[in-house]
């Protein structure tokens, strides 16, 4: 199973990727306020949610009722998904990634926190749906998406492999039993030095032994 976004869609030269996209989208959709207040909230938003407690409408609900500005949710999280998709496009998959998937045998899924339709619309304009047996992804949690694919695989969680970028992807995998890679990106600095660190770190699918 792989991470969408900053996993599969990521610049491998800046390490960045729509995890970034999203931060400066929040600022956009919510222009009418100082930059640095909505970058605060957002990622106060964030911490409360985390680990699948909620999504983009929690975030655009709670920061726009902090500003005064709640009954707006609908649009913002319409815009908000509009700035996220079209520059996840823009980056792309890179080529080493591509000829993984083109190349890879065994079954892959993505397991994501993108609204699920959205995460398929994505994947089909990247031209890389097709290489993937199934695509999970909100209203589904990443801990539900993995049980589900152990379920359908029917695979022991120790067989089965999760790579993903954030702290909450790790935390997923520990939950459901299965073994993950992190793959390295320019927001998880953290994970690069850390002592003790439980899993191994990569800079591309490339690195993985399929």
């Amino acid at each position: 199973m792989l991470d969408m976004d900053n996993c599969l869609i990521l610049d491998l030269k800046k390490r960045t990727g729509p995890e970034e996209v999203k931060d400066e989208a929040w600022v956009l959709v919510f222009g009418e306020f100082p930059a640095d207040e909505v970058r605060h909230k957002v990622e106060a938003v964030k911490r409360e949610i985390a680990g699948g407690k909620g999504d983009r409408w929690d975030i655009a609900r709670r920061v726009g009722l902090f500003f005064g500005c709640g009954e707006d949710v609908e649009r913002r999280v319409a815009r908000f998904g509009e700035r996220v998709r079209s520059e996840s496009l823009k980056i792309g998959v890179p080529i080493e990634h591509r000829k993984v998937l083109k190349e890879t045998e065994i079954p892959i899924f993505i397991n994501t926190s993108t609204p699920k339709e959205e995460a398929v619309s994505i994947l089909e304009d990247l031209g890389v749906r097709k290489y993937f047996k199934g695509v999970h992804g909100r209203p589904e949690t990443k801990v539900e998406g993995l049980r589900l694919i152990l379920g359908e695989c029917l695979v022991e969680p120790e067989e089965m492999l999760f790579v993903g970028d954030q702290e909450s992807d790790w935390l997923a995998a520990r939950e459901v039993g299965c073994q993950f890679v992190g793959m390295q990106t320019a927001k998880n600095k953290k994970w690069h030095e850390a002592k003790g660190r439980e899993f191994p770190l990569i800079y591309s699918l490339a690195e993985l032994k399929w």
